[in-house]
């Protein structure tokens, strides 16, 4: 490969904006333009009781199709069908049945059988059956079973210091086997469902951005996937397929409810599930917005920032500005934001670079946290913090660049916290944006309060409930959109509007270099939902901005990956006042016509480049070297877009040559990418409108 050209040497070119591609100048890029918050109460019950996330069904979506539940012998059978395909499950309730006997295995022998991976597959037996923890000895009594046409439930008996009736009801949600778990007493505190136990048939599937495990099992040709129902549970948390209940502050443990999937496919997307939320309400607002980090300094040299990028033709976008509150950059203090720090130039000078920000059509955001209670909050009440079993406090973030261990907030005060000192924020500043640190980066298990005087004690869903309502308060309160931090963001999508999208779920935060190019789960659940920005802070994508800034080839690696993930530009703040600054200039002028065009489209084709040939995803990992599979996509969009990133060798596309970290986006009005001629890379766009 030709030695890499540094972006502020002579040898790397950048394409004028416009219709002359051939053109090989600098340019400085100049850019065109283009309710009041209901009071409700933070104490009610119905917080706990309605999910947050929507009444619809995690499960690998479907369509069409019929079910059936049968007997045979002393086993269930389910079976779905549709058209040509099927796929069959059979369930029986534990078999010994010995009076007396102590049962781990509550949920007996489960086998499938399916054609979707192209032949009629022999019953392959799961292997692992679940098991529950009691919080006292219990023994097993006895178990029946009983059918309607659509499910099968079996009925466990137990005994201890008292009698505790278990039901397991096994339904089908389309193709996958649901299983939905209650028990009459309050005595449980682990309960695990069923898995797809290990064999050398097996062999797992890392999808970026969804922390649910996929298997590829060679024996049946099939892919399989396992995962818990976030939104219908009653756990303290869940951990792959075991659901823990604590114990609340008074000894007493809630109710079982679990619900659980388990499913087989041919195909690998059509085991992905489903984020029963609501689309964002910005979607059109956010896409083709630059977003842009800005941290340190006072607020004039923030404003000199601005400008600056302004002159370069960055403008447009949406603006954040993390470190601004009382407590300065050490977030101390918090959730105490107002004034703004006066060490920085204080609310006068916030006041001018948010409306010099106005100016160049951004829209502004300030960082905001009300999970994380600081010790040194003026208004310090210990009743604020969320408690653990034994009425301990709850510890949160420990915040080491000034040394202090914050604690879990409450969520009704949490809630509360966010609505006043949203209002204040945008009464003093009069933001049109948001954004909130910590909650969408969790998954929802993370956080839960056991103080047993609360609503929605031991509760997940309490604070997924609470976290929906902030988030819409902010909304609502700054006639905006607000975005948060990513990691675990894929639960959340659509309740908010967009984070930086780092990994963290399905793939290792600080391993982006290595991330394979697999886009499906981002850009077939979440996409659809909001609009997310880059890849991430830059020093958790790389370990190595543990060293130095990225080097070219890095940043050329990044912006591949943000378009092929479909994600709209960003700015971090390791660049804007660098002498990466040219990077900038590009990331705007290059991504966000792109990213324009399919912020709001729809995903219609997925290919990925195996010796030669364009594949689907799963004949994809079914032929690619293992490993090398994900190397090199293809994406379609509805509006004729095309978008292909290079993650392997040189390759040649469409009259294009395409070096490796190279991307090539084309469609009506425009055209654009990191391309190669002879040995000089070129960034290119040729849009038929201004940015």
């Amino acid at each position: 490969m030709f030695p890499r050209l540094s972006q502020t040497g002579d040898s790397r070119k950048n394409v004028q904006l416009g219709y002359l591609p051939h053109v090989l100048v600098r340019h400085s890029l100049r850019v065109g333009r283009t309710a009041w918050f209901v009071l409700f109460s933070v104490i009610s019950l119905l917080l706990c009781a309605n999910s947050a996330m929507g009444a619809d069904s995690v499960a690998p979506p479907w369509s069409g199709g019929s079910s059936q539940v049968t007997v045979q012998g002393n086993a269930a059978v389910l079976r779905y069908t549709n058209a040509n395909s099927f796929t069959q499950y059979t369930w029986r309730c534990p078999s010994r049945l010995v009076e007396g006997e102590t049962i781990p295995a509550v949920f007996g022998p489960i086998a499938f059988e399916t054609n979707t991976g192209g032949k009629s597959s022999s019953p392959v037996d799961i292997r692992a059956y679940g098991s529950i923890q009691w919080t006292q000895p219990m023994t097993f009594v006895r178990a029946a079973m009983s059918t309607t046409p659509n499910s099968a439930t079996c009925h466990l008996q137990f005994r201890g210091s008292r009698s505790a009736d278990m039901t397991i009801t096994a339904s089908l949600a389309g193709p996958s086997l649901q299983f939905d778990v209650s028990v009459d007493q309050r005595i449980v505190k682990k309960l695990m469902l069923p898995v797809f136990g290990t064999s050398s048939q097996q062999t797992a599937v890392k999808v970026p951005y969804v922390d649910v495990p996929f298997y590829y099992l060679a024996d049946a040709n099939v892919f399989a996937t396992q995962y818990l129902d976030w939104v219908h549970t009653n756990a303290t948390s869940q951990t792959g397929m075991t659901a823990i209940y604590e114990p609340l502050t008074n000894g007493s443990y809630n109710l079982v409810k679990e619900r659980g999937y388990l499913s087989v496919n041919g195909q690998l997307d059509n085991l992905f599930p489903n984020i029963p939320n609501p689309p964002s309400p910005y979607m059109k607002e956010v896409s083709g917005r630059v977003v842009i980090d800005l941290w340190g300094g006072t607020f004039k040299g923030l404003g000199y920032r601005l400008q600056d990028m302004a002159e370069k033709g960055i403008t447009n976008g949406i603006v954040i500005i993390h470190d601004w509150n009382f407590g300065g950059l050490g977030g101390d203090k918090l959730p105490k934001d107002l004034p703004a720090n006066p060490s920085e130039g204080g609310d006068a000078e916030l006041i001018k670079i948010i409306a010099q920000a106005f100016r160049y059509g951004h829209l502004v955001a300030l960082h905001q946290n009300y999970v994380d209670y600081y010790p040194d909050y003026p208004s310090f009440n210990p009743a604020d913090i969320a408690l653990g079993s034994t009425g301990n406090r709850e510890l949160a973030w420990f915040n080491n660049s000034v040394k202090i261990q914050t604690f879990w907030t409450k969520p009704p005060v949490m809630l509360a916290s966010g609505i006043a000192d949203g209002r204040e924020t945008y009464q003093t500043y009069k933001t049109n944006a948001s954004y909130l640190d910590v909650n969408s980066s969790f998954r929802p298990g993370r956080h839960a309060d056991m103080d047993a005087t609360q609503p929605g004690a031991g509760l997940q869903t309490t604070f997924s409930n609470y976290t929906t309502r902030l988030w819409q308060a902010e909304r609502d309160i700054h006639h905006g959109p607000t975005l948060g931090e990513g990691s675990s963001h894929w639960y959340w999508s659509g309740l908010l509007d967009g984070v930086e999208a780092q990994f963290g779920a399905g793939w290792p935060n600080n391993q982006g270099p290595e991330a394979p190019l697999l886009v499906d789960f981002d850009l077939l659940r979440i996409h659809p939902l909001q609009v997310n920005h880059g890849m991430g802070y830059y020093v958790r994508w790389s370990p190595n901005m543990a060293h130095h800034l990225l080097l070219d080839n890095e940043l050329d690696l990044y912006r591949a990956q943000e378009v092929a993930f479909g994600h709209a530009p960003f700015i971090d703040k390791e660049i804007s006042t660098s002498e990466k600054d040219l990077y900038s200039v590009n990331e705007y002028a290059l991504v966000t016509p792109v990213s324009k065009r399919y912020g709001m489209a729809t995903v219609t084709a997925i290919k990925y480049s195996i010796n030669g040939r364009w594949l689907d995803t799963s004949n994809a990992f079914r032929e690619g070297t293992p490993g090398q599979q994900f190397k090199t996509v293809l994406v379609g969009y509805d509006n004729k877009l095309q978008v292909l990133a290079n993650g392997g060798p040189d390759m040649q596309w469409s009259g294009y040559d395409i070096p490796q970290d190279g991307w090539v986006a084309r469609g009506s009005g425009i055209e654009a990418g990191t391309v190669r001629k002879g040995d000089t890379l070129i960034d290119f766009v040729n849009s038929s409108e201004e940015v």
